[in-house]
Parts: structure tokens; C-alpha cells; sequence
């Protein structure tokens, strides 16, 4: 019993030691702009059913790269925020 009760504060404190990021404000517009793309792609032709894809796993890169690189502070991942959101507007380009 007490090792549950260690194992759920140790979760606790890694939880509340990133709960800042849920603040941080790219990412709060970056998990707004992929409820929109959701939203607007659920129209789209079977024909474009892989570019439908490409898209929404995009916007979720974004996102994830978005907070690894407030959380590490490392520009690999600042760079990869730059090559997904590019990637992501060639994608909508095609469609």
C-alpha cells in the first residue's frame, strides 16, 4: 500500500513540475488549430484520404514538438517545429 502511495506522488510531482507548459500559449493556439483542422477535414474526399492523414498527424507533431522544446530547450526540436509547420502547409496547399 505504501509503494502505491510513493508511486502516485512521485507522479504527482512530475505532473505538477509540467503542468506550466499547459499554459504556455503556442501550444494553447496549436491545440486550437488542430480542432479546426479536425473539424474541417472531416468533409474531405476518400480521394484525398492520405493527404487528410498527413495533415492531422502534422498538426499533432507540431504540437508535440512544441512542448518538448519549452520542456528541453534544445533547438533540434525548435527546428523540427519549423520543418512540420512547413511540411504542414504544403499539405494544405494540395488540398
Amino acid at each position: 500500500m505504501e509503494e502505491v502511495n510513493t508511486k502516485k506522488k512521485q507522479l504527482d510531482n512530475l505532473y505538477n513540475k509540467y503542468k506550466p507548459h499547459e499554459k504556455f500559449l503556442i501550444a494553447k493556439q496549436a491545440r486550437k488549430t488542430i480542432r479546426y483542422i479536425e473539424r474541417n477535414t472531416m468533409s474531405f474526399p476518400n480521394v484525398y484520404k492520405v493527404l487528410k492523414t498527413r495533415i492531422i498527424e502534422s498538426s499533432y507533431s507540431i504540437l508535440e514538438n512544441i512542448y518538448r522544446s519549452n520542456i528541453f530547450q534544445e533547438v533540434d526540436y525548435k527546428k523540427e517545429v519549423v520543418v512540420n509547420i512547413q511540411m504542414l502547409n504544403f499539405y494544405l496547399e494540395e488540398a
